[in-house]
């Protein structure tokens, strides 16, 4: 069966903090079409200074000026192609999105998320809109709070 249907947005979520989006695509995409920050645009106007295919060819970390914390915004894809050659064309695809609340998850991780329970949890308050930044316990103050009052929660 050859795939004539061009891929489509499936969700914007934040990634990690005010400063990053990822967008998951409906199937495979390719990465030099994928990885051009021109074809991506905030409804917001905000700049998208950086496009990151991701390894499993659906997702992308787009880096882009600061949206503030549960603001209304939307994203238009144009010019991305699935690994098959279909192309996303003019007038493109647009998702809104907002996030609901800010979280900041403080994990042990040394790094990037490696724990597969920490991954877990992560990607699950990001699926429901939640706006997660990433901390590790040590950046946190021994009362629990940070200068921005958010809750300490180490898993």
């Amino acid at each position: 069966m050859v795939d004539t249907n061009s891929p489509t947005l499936v969700s914007v979520t934040r990634y990690g903090d005010v400063a990053r989006l990822k967008v998951t695509f409906s199937e495979r995409v390719t990465a030099a079409t994928a990885n051009v920050a021109a074809n991506y645009t905030l409804g917001g106007g905000e700049n998208i200074t950086l496009a990151v295919l991701q390894p499993d060819g659906t997702n992308v970390v787009l880096t882009t000026g600061v949206i503030p914390i549960g603001t209304p915004d939307s994203l238009t894809v144009t010019g991305v192609k699935d690994v098959a050659g279909n192309l996303i064309t003019s007038p493109g695809n647009q998702v809104s999105f907002s996030p609901k609340y800010e979280i900041l998850f403080a994990t042990a991780d040394p790094g990037p998320l490696t724990f597969p329970g920490d991954q877990a949890v992560f990607n699950r308050l990001q699926a429901r809109g939640f706006d997660v930044t990433l901390t590790k316990g040590i950046d946190v103050p021994i009362d629990g709070y940070t200068a921005i009052g958010n809750d300490r929660t180490t898993l």
